[in-house]
């Protein structure tokens, strides 16, 4: 029986040291990504934040169930108005999210009214 004890010890104890390691390598690239220093590993954090410039929100009631204009609209777009639309819609028992592309200010699929009035938003341009 002690030998069993003794050789699930070890195990754990190889386990353990193999989860720290691990853990310490995904820190490890986990800063290098925020500090924008990953080297062909997706996007980094200084390039996401520059190509955004400009953007519009609209908060609204989706459904008639919730109140508090929980659900919303942002779009995010370059100096080139292309970018992204994204629809968050709350209900009481579920949340739905929708994303459309804006390629050079078109939109890419149909709009909804707050859709348009977070991109008028996004343009500068009054509702």
């Amino acid at each position: 029986m002690t030998i069993v004890l003794v050789i699930l010890v070890i195990a754990l104890i190889v386990v353990s040291v193999y989860q720290h390691l691990r853990m310490t390598r995904l820190e490890k690239k986990y800063r290098l990504l925020v500090r924008g220093q990953a080297t062909g590993e997706g996007p980094q954090m200084e390039n996401v934040q520059c190509y955004f410039s400009k953007y519009g929100i609209y908060r609204y009631d989706a459904f008639d169930t919730v109140q508090g204009n929980l659900s919303f609209v942002l779009v995010l777009l370059s100096d080139q108005y292309s970018g992204l639309i994204l629809n968050s819609m709350q209900d009481k028992d579920s949340s739905h999210f929708y994303v459309k592309e804006v390629r050079k200010g078109e939109p890419q699929q149909a709009l909804s009214k707050e859709e348009e009035i977070a991109l008028s938003r996004a343009f500068g341009e009054e509702e």
